[in-house]
């Protein structure tokens, strides 16, 4: 299959289009258009399924393409890095974000496993400010090699983000929810604090089980800062004596979507994509009565 690129002369057949305001027929020609043929190009051209489509394929991809910088917070457990570069971390540039996924077994010096599996998202607008920052992590413990409930086991997770910023004085509040699932053993708590270059907005927690919790906003302000800033989200999460396997703290979850949300989203692609092809078939069938 050959692509060509056809543009009309003066002489050349025009395509013909009827517009369904006026139900008059009016020639449409003056522009060069990308066509796929066989055969090359001919003085009368059909309107293909291709150029239908062009507008939403230009839409779907316009969800694809949004701005995004790849810079990755650097992550610790217990002091240990595990994501990302942590002694040469990223550092944004004012107008960006960052996103990421990460996973991860952490083993403590008494052989008791924890799987880390969680995202991260930072914005800054256009004067260094952060606009938005979201921190989800789900910790599994996994056990050990005798195979039994675990031991008190602390784990103090640290999530930080550097970015640029000519501010040297700033508000940061943070809000914190999650739930807990499966066998926890007694003690089991979280507690939740973000600091701005080590200043603390303040503690929220501790959080214990069976009930989830939803808690915040913690507010601080801070004066005297210098670029680049860096924040940084503390996480005390212990899980007590005695927990077993498949004992779970989730921090931030995200809720499950409504039925009705995906069949929402679902349904809006699926016109963008029947229109397109019923306006192309209309077009066909004008072109051959004309």
């Amino acid at each position: 299959m050959s692509v060509y690129l056809c543009a009309h002369s003066e002489g050349a057949t025009p395509y013909k289009q009827h517009r369904t305001v006026d139900r008059t027929p009016a020639t449409v020609y003056t522009r060069p258009m990308l066509g796929i043929s066989v055969d090359g190009c001919s003085g009368r051209r059909k309107r293909t399924i291709i150029h239908a489509y062009v507008p939403a394929l230009l839409l779907a991809g316009s969800f694809m393409l949004a701005p995004t910088r790849l810079d990755a917070n650097v992550i610790s457990v217990n002091g240990i890095c595990e994501v990302g570069t942590c002694g040469s971390p990223d550092v944004m540039a004012p107008g960006t974000t960052t996103s990421g996924n990460y996973s991860f077994v952490f083993a403590l010096p008494n052989t008791d496993s924890y799987s880390f599996v969680g995202s991260f998202a930072t914005t800054t607008n256009s004067i260094g400010q952060i606009t938005n920052s979201s921190n989800i992590l789900t910790v599994t413990y996994l056990g050990n090699p005798i195979g039994s409930a675990s031991q008190t086991d602390v784990l103090t997770f640290d999530s930080t983000q550097w970015w640029t910023s000519s501010l040297t004085s700033i508000t940061d509040s943070f809000t914190t929810h999650g739930t807990f699932a499966g066998a926890l053993g007694a003690g089991t708590s979280v507690l939740d604090q973000v600091f701005i270059e080590g200043n603390s907005d303040g503690i929220l927690g501790p959080f214990t089980p069976p009930a989830g919790w939803n808690a915040g906003p913690k507010t601080g302000t801070f004066s005297g800062l210098t670029d680049p800033l860096d924040r940084q989200v503390e996480l005390t999460l212990t899980f007590g004596g005695g927990s077993a396997v498949g004992a779970i703290i989730n921090v931030n979850p995200i809720p499950t979507p409504e039925p009705g949300s995906f069949f929402l989203l679902t349904g809006g692609f699926l016109t963008i994509a029947i229109i397109p092809l019923s306006r192309w078939l209309q077009s066909n069938r004008n072109g051959r009565n004309s």
